[in-house]
């Protein structure tokens, strides 16, 4: 590292001949004591005329219980800089805090490590009472944690998290997400509905429209790196693919533009649900994925798993205002994480073949057998246009999902490392093939043929290796807009495939390479 590397919130030592000239001598002894101490400052926001020159922060060990500490500021040049690394990892401020605090924390790096996430580094009071070992903590204490990824969906994720464990812990989160290690803004600020957001660099504040940061967050060339979270197959798999599960969600809904669909720029063709109606709904679901991997541990009946899924959509109708946001998810991605159980129960080694086949194996008849009553729109659809439906897709595996569209998927990652038009490529793959029950409910044939010939046309056009893949692609989701068409079956299974996706990327340490079935259609 190099002392141009430092960046807010990084921990900085200064020298002890630190020139102390037009300081106070109250702040000077502050300072004094500080440094022979081995205490370190926190740098703050560069000032854009004198880039050479540190912000630095610090706070002093509170006069009493009841005083809050003192807080000060002061300049420092490169020249009176001892050492310096980045924000502490919250399990290193974990070990040196009391336990009414540290088994709180623990808990939190449990749930990121269980979601596959790096765990944050910490500022703020919990920083400075690890450090100096003073009573920092007061009862209203916020943990200010800074959260380093480029990832969206991950973001949702953190932000579940925060959520949670604000309920158990009964303490506050104030975090920071940090992008490309240069831009700064505050998590709550930017999941909350406002338009805009304040972003905070080495030098400048800035406040910037929200669809400014989404497209910045998307053109940034990001794979998902799963290979460091750990798998277990008895204590935490549950969780650990509940998460993933999530995740996989968040990364349908984030990704755009998918014709007609919801995402973080807009409402597609609907008006009665937004990205806040999509978060609440996916934040419900991580209890429901968590239960029905437990209860696949414990040889639950099919018809078990159904009731499961039931109690699931009654949460999610709760929380969305009784909007339906993720019901064929429940279904889909649900028997998807019940396979993955089931497979590892068996001790057999995962591939999203060994998947597919266990959900052959186990729940086909179920499935193709399950009643269905007439008044759904998924029923209706089928009884009118004599099309498969989503019950006819999984009695047979998803082909669609396992032999299309997660080689398309692992494909165009791997041709473009960018993960935004992977998805983008993958779902109007889905979308060329697919008999999308919302769609055909929406518009008939007529509106089937529709998608399938302008998803035809994108792909043929090379979909998302064409320059203007993406201004196409606008004009196909201003299209369907227009039309009132929603693809919500298609964006269920690149959900769902998304999650085969995560599986590999998380397994592949573990079990070995697993490659993409190579007898399988990876026309992309």
């Amino acid at each position: 590292m190099n002392i141009e590397d430092i960046n807010r919130h990084w921990l900085v030592w200064l020298k002890s001949n630190f020139d102390y000239s037009n300081l106070s001598l109250d702040q000077i002894n502050t300072i004094q004591k500080h440094i022979e101490n081995d205490l370190p400052f926190v740098c703050a926001r560069f000032t854009p005329s004198q880039m050479d020159r540190f912000n630095l922060g610090y706070c002093c060990t509170p006069e009493s219980k009841n005083k809050k500490p003192k807080r000060y500021s002061v300049q420092a040049n490169k020249e009176d800089i001892n050492k310096y690394c980045p924000p502490l990892f919250i399990s290193k401020v974990t070990e040196n805090l009391p336990r009414q605090y540290s088994d709180k924390l623990n808990l939190l790096i449990n749930m990121f490590t269980d979601a596959g996430l790096s765990e944050p580094g910490v500022f703020g009071s919990y920083l400075w009472q690890s450090i100096t070992q003073e009573p920092h903590i007061r009862q209203n204490s916020d943990l200010d944690l800074i959260v380093y990824t480029d990832s969206l969906d991950s973001m949702c994720v953190c932000f579940d998290i925060f959520n949670k464990w604000e309920l158990m812990s009964n303490i506050k989160i104030d975090c920071e997400f940090c992008i490309e290690n240069s831009i700064f803004f505050s998590s709550e600020e930017f999941f909350d509905t406002s338009k805009q957001v304040i972003i905070k660099t080495r030098n400048l504040v800035d406040l910037i429209h929200k669809k400014e940061l989404f497209k910045k967050l998307q053109s940034i060339r990001y794979s998902p790196n799963l290979s460091s979270m750990p798998i277990s197959k008895k204590n935490h798999l549950s969780t650990q693919l509940a998460f993933l599960a999530c995740k996989a969600l968040y990364a349908e809904l984030i990704s755009y533009p998918k014709p007609g669909l919801v995402s973080f720029y807009d409402t597609g063709s609907h008006k009665d649900m937004d990205r806040i109606t999509f978060t609440k709904s996916i934040s419900t679901l991580y209890e429901y994925f968590t239960n029905i991997a437990d209860a696949v541990m414990f040889n639950c009946s099919f018809q078990d798993m159904v009731d499961i899924g039931i109690k699931a959509e009654q949460k999610m109708l709760t929380a969305t205002n009784d909007i339906n946001t993720h019901k064929g998810a429940i279904f889909s991605l649900g028997l998807l994480v019940a396979a993955t159980v089931k497979t590892l129960k068996n001790n057999i080694p995962l591939t999203p073949e060994s998947i597919q086949n266990t959900l052959l194996n186990s729940w086909s008849n179920d499935i193709i057998n399950h009643p269905i009553p007439n008044t759904t729109h998924g029923r209706k659809v089928v009884n009118s246009y004599n099309s498969n439906g989503i019950l006819k897709e999984a009695a047979d595996g998803f082909p669609i999902i396992f032999n299309i569209a997660l080689p398309c998927l692992q494909h165009t990652l791997k041709m473009t490392e960018n993960w935004n038009c992977s998805l983008i490529q993958t779902f109007f793959k889905i979308l060329s093939v697919l008999d999308d029950t919302n769609i055909l409910f929406r518009g008939g044939k007529e509106a089937l043929s529709f998608v399938r010939n302008e998803a035809a046309s994108f792909l043929k056009n090379n979909g998302v290796y064409n320059q203007n893949w993406y201004t196409t692609a606008k004009r196909i989701h201003q299209s369907f807009i227009e039309k009132q068409l929603s693809p919500g079956g298609c964006a269920d299974m690149l959900a769902c495939t998304v999650f085969l996706s995560y599986l590999k990327q998380l397994l592949a340490s573990v079990f070995g390479k697993i490659e993409v079935l190579s007898n399988r259609n990876t026309l992309c």
